[in-house]
């Protein structure tokens, strides 16, 4: 990608986040260094869901230290969490200053609903950007989170939506 307008987005912790802090920084350092543009973090899930936030915040301000100057996502994977836990996660990625608060790594047998994006939007208010990712494979369910105020969206069939777009464009 070298000399386009096209970046990088390097995963950190993928997919489960069972790695150290340390690791993940050094993921992170290592990504930039050979020329990552963005940077996705799993949270710590298992730190999440046993209470552990100061381990969780602290965990993401070291990888947002490495990750100075480029747009950093910090994925909650929300089909392992409860709304509260979706609630507490997403308010402690926006105490920390992280761009992008993001639903899913697309690993997990769900991926966003719209009532998660709107809860984490509702979180989050314009603190922080939500991007809905994982599980959106039709145009309608991007459109609808997009009108709810989700500003990416992640779609491992994004060329179908392109395609369904094109339909509906020009036919």
């Amino acid at each position: 990608m070298k000399g386009s307008e096209v970046g990088v987005d390097a995963p950190v912790g993928f997919p489960n986040s069972y790695s150290t802090t340390e690791s993940k920084v050094f993921e992170t350092k290592d990504a930039l260094l050979k020329g990552a543009s963005e940077i996705d973090m799993v949270i710590n899930i298992g730190w999440l869901k046993s209470q552990m936030y100061d381990e969780v915040k602290n965990e993401i301000l070291a990888v947002r230290d490495a990750a100075k100057g480029v747009v950093m996502k910090v994925i909650l994977e929300v089909h392992y969490l409860t709304d509260e836990e979706k609630r507490i996660g997403a308010n402690i990625v926006a105490d920390v200053r992280a761009d992008f608060v993001k639903t899913s790594t697309g690993f997990a047998e769900t991926g966003c609903t719209e009532s998660d994006v709107k809860l984490l939007l509702d979180e989050v208010g314009n603190r922080i950007q939500v991007k809905a990712s994982g599980g959106i494979r039709k145009l309608r369910d991007l459109l609808g989170y997009y009108e709810l105020g989700a500003t990416r969206f992640g779609a491992s069939n994004a060329h179908l939506l392109i395609d369904e777009l094109r339909e509906t464009l020009f036919y």
